[in-house]
This record gives structure tokens, sequence and C-alpha cells, in this order.
């Protein structure tokens, strides 16, 4: 895939997010986690390679929080 929408939920083999990027993933038993791809495997939120086995099935790349958009 040469684009990556934001918003949209996107199949994890073969797509990869940004490097380092923070995304919510969905695994096969249907939990989801924060979770981003390093460059080499995927990272859990408390930086902890995810276990082997362990991979998203679909990833979803979601729009930052800005703290300025608080009123």
């Amino acid at each position: 895939m040469d684009e990556l929408l934001t918003n949209e939920w996107l199949p994890a083999d073969g797509n990869k997010p940004w490097k380092d990027r923070r995304v919510l993933c969905r695994f096969e038993d249907g939990h989801f986690n924060v979770c981003y791809w390093n460059g080499m495997y995927w990272v859990g939120q408390h930086g902890m390679r995810l276990s082997f086995g362990q991979e998203p099935t679909h990833f979803y790349i979601f729009e930052k929080f800005n703290e300025n958009d608080i009123l």
C-alpha cells in the first residue's frame, strides 16, 4: 500500500504504520491494545515486544490528541 489512511482499519499483514507511530491494534481473539511498529516488530504500549503469535491482525491510525484543542 503506497498510502496509509488515518481513521480506517487496515490489515496488519503487509501493511505497517510509520515507525514508532502509536496505533490501536486489534488481535485475533478480539481484544484491542495500543501498539507501535518499531521498524522490525510490534511493541506494546509499555515498550515491550509483543509475544510471538500475538501480533495484531489489524491496526487503526487515529488522529493524535492535541491539548491545544481543549477549551
